[in-house]
């Protein structure tokens, strides 16, 4: 099974689509917030994807990070993570914005 932690608002539908996905468990950062601070060692240590804005200080806790997804175009609060070395996958949300 999956561990998704959300740190970012997501509306009530994309949430109830996430917790019945099949494999998945889903857990709600409290209170989500676009502010750098540490998050709950035991969370983090079973979280595969990050759904947030800033990673949290104290990221080295991730060890089962897969995959982190930014809700900003840039990226710049993940210089410094060595994630290629770590095997995580990051991807931001560059393009969301645009309009034909």
């Amino acid at each position: 099974m999956k561990q998704i932690l959300i740190d970012v608002p997501l509306c009530q539908a994309v949430m109830g689509r996430l917790q019945t996905m099949a494999g998945v468990h889903v857990i709600v950062a409290d209170p989500i917030t676009e502010e750098p601070r540490a998050l709950p060692p035991h969370i983090l240590s079973k979280t595969n994807i990050l759904f947030c804005s800033q990673p949290p200080t104290n990221f080295n806790e991730l060890t089962a990070l897969e995959w982190i997804q930014l809700c900003s175009s840039g990226f710049e609060q993940l210089l410094g993570l060595n994630l290629p070395e770590l095997n995580v996958r990051a991807t931001n949300a560059q393009g969301v914005f645009d309009v034909p």
